[in-house]
C-alpha cells in the first residue's frame, strides 16, 4: 500500500511538470525500457531548465527500478548543482560507475546503454507506442544524453565555489581534451581523513578492495638484484634480474595464484668447464631463468594504500650449457650434428621451490609500488663435472598494475527491484 501510494504521487508530481511524462513512465513494467525512457526524456528537462522535473524521474525510476550508472551519474550532477552532493551518498558501486561511465563518455558511449537496449529487447517489450520509438531511436537517444552530461559537467567544472569533492567527481566525467585544470584532484587523491571526509576514506576503501583488487588480474614488472650460494656462487656471481608475473585473485581478496619468470641478466663470473666421454669444452653461457607458479596469501591489508603478502611456489630452473651451432637439417649426420651431439644438451632444466614476500604501496587506484624478496631452492646436480648445487635469493622492486577488475554490465541487474 505505501508503494502504490509512493509511486502515485511521484507521477502526480510528474503530471503536475507535464502530461507527457506520466504517460511515458507510468504504463512501463520493464527496468530496462523505464530507464530507456528516462534518457530519452531527461535532456529535455534539462534544457528547459526544469531540474525539478529530473529529480521527480530519477527518482520514480530509483523507485521501481534499480538507477542505471548513466541516470546515477545524472543525480550527482543535480545534486552537485544544487551543493547538495555528499561523500554520505556515495557506495563502493558509486565510485565503479563513476569511474566506468567516465571511460565510457571519453568514448563516446553510455556504460551501460547498450545493456539496457537489449535487455529491453530482449523481454519482448511493447512493440507500439514509446516502447518501439525507443527501439527505433537508439542512437540519437545516446547522443543526446551524451551531449546533455557533457554540457551539463562543462557548466559545473567553470565555477568558482565547487568543492573538492564536487570538482573530483566532475574530472572522472570530462573529456580527457577539456581536462585542463584539474590537478591531481581526483577521487583517490581527496579520499583520506586529512581532506575533512568520514564516510569517503572508507568507501574508497571497500571500492579498492572488492572492485579493484578483488576481481583484478595483477601484472607486475620489476628489477632487482640475484645472489647464488654455494658451490656454484663463484661461478654465477650476483647479477642484476629482470622479473614479471601475472596473478589472478580467487574467491576473495586474501588468496592469488600467480604466474611468473626471473631473469639474471649479464655474464658468468668466470667460464666453467664442461667434460663429456668424448669432448671437453671451457663455457661462458651465462642464461638463467626461472619459472613459477605460486600461491599468494594476504597477510596485512589495513586500507587501500598498503599490502603485504606471503608466497609458496613450485616451478622450474633452467641453466645454458653452451649455444648449439646452427645444423643442416636436410643433411643426416653433418659435421656441426656430430658436434652438437658430443657436447651434450644445451640447456638443464630441474625442478625449484619457491618461497618469498611481497610488499605493495599503492601510488593510485591499482597502481602499486612493489618490493618483492624471494627465495629459490634448487640443485642443478653437475654440468660435465662442475658442480651447481646450491640455491639463491633474489629481491626486486617495480610497479603492480590491477586492471580487469570492475565486474560486466551484466552483473548489476537493471530488472530488480531495491536500491544500491
Amino acid at each position: 500500500m505505501k508503494k502504490m501510494l509512493l509511486v502515485s504521487l511521484l507521477l502526480l508530481s510528474l503530471a503536475g511538470s507535464s502530461q507527457s511524462v506520466e504517460q511515458l513512465l507510468s504504463g512501463k513494467r520493464n527496468c530496462a525500457e523505464i530507464d530507456l525512457v528516462a534518457l530519452d526524456i531527461i535532456p529535455g528537462y534539462y534544457q528547459r531548465g526544469q531540474l525539478d522535473s529530473i529529480e521527480l524521474i530519477l527518482d520514480f525510476v530509483a523507485y521501481k527500478c534499480v538507477e542505471s550508472a548513466s541516470l546515477r551519474l545524472t543525480r550527482f550532477l543535480l545534486l552537485i548543482q544544487q551543493h547538495r552532493f555528499s561523500d554520505t551518498l556515495l557506495t563502493p558501486l558509486d565510485l565503479h560507475y563513476i569511474k566506468k561511465e567516465g571511460h565510457a563518455l571519453r568514448r563516446g558511449h553510455l556504460y551501460d546503454f547498450k545493456q539496457m537496449y537489449y535487455t529491453h529487447l530482449a523481454d519482448g517489450s511493447s512493440s507500439s507506442g514509446s516502447g518501439q520509438d525507443v527501439m527505433w531511436r537508439q542512437s540519437m537517444i545516446e547522443d543526446n544524453y551524451i551531449a546533455m552530461l557533457r554540457q551539463w559537467t562543462n557548466e559545473l567544472r567553470n565555477r568558482s565555489d565547487n568543492d573538492k569533492l564536487e570538482s573530483a567527481v566532475i574530472a572522472h566525467m570530462t573529456p580527457f581534451e577539456d581536462r585542463t585544470g584539474f590537478g591531481s584532484g581526483g577521487l583517490w587523491n581527496i579520499s583520506s581523513r586529512r581532506h575533512g571526509y568520514l564516510t569517503l576514506p572508507q568507501v574508497y576503501n571497500r571500492y579498492h578492495r572488492d572492485f579493484v583488487i578483488l576481481r583484478s588480474w595483477q601484472l607486475t614488472l620489476a628489477a632487482g638484484s640475484w645472489q647464488p650460494f654455494g658451490a656454484w656462487s663463484s661461478i654465477m656471481g650476483p647479477r642484476t634480474a629482470l622479473q614479471f608475473s601475472l596473478g589472478k585473485v580467487l574467491g576473495n581478496s586474501k588468496h592469488r595464484i600467480d604466474f611468473g619468470g626471473y631473469f639474471p641478466l649479464g655474464r658468468l663470473q668466470r667460464p666453467f668447464l664442461v667434460q663429456r666421454p668424448d669432448t671437453s669444452f671451457t663455457s661462458n653461457s651465462g642464461y638463467f631463468s626461472y619459472a613459477w607458479l605460486d600461491y599468494v596469501r594476504t597477510l596485512w591489508r589495513p586500507n587501500r594504500f598498503f599490502e603485504w603478502n606471503a608466497s609458496l611456489g613450485i616451478g622450474i630452473a633452467e641453466k645454458g650449457v653452451y649455444k648449439p651451432l646452427a645444423e643442416d637439417e636436410t643433411e643426416e649426420g653433418e659435421p656441426n650434428e656430430r658436434i652438437n651431439n658430443k657436447m651434450g644438451d644445451p640447456f638443464i632444466l630441474k625442478p625449484a621451490l619457491f618461497l618469498g614476500t611481497e610488499f605493495k604501496c599503492f601510488v593510485a587506484s591499482g597502481v602499486a609500488l612493489n618490493v618483492q624478496a624471494r627465495y629459490m631452492l634448487h640443485n642443478l646436480g653437475s654440468i660435465g663435472g662442475t658442480s651447481f648445487r646450491g640455491s639463491a635469493v633474489g629481491v626486486s622492486a617495480g610497479l603492480s598494475f590491477h586492471f580487469g577488475g570492475h565486474p560486466a554490465r551484466q552483473a548489476v541487474s537493471l530488472a530488480s527491484n531495491g536500491n544500491w
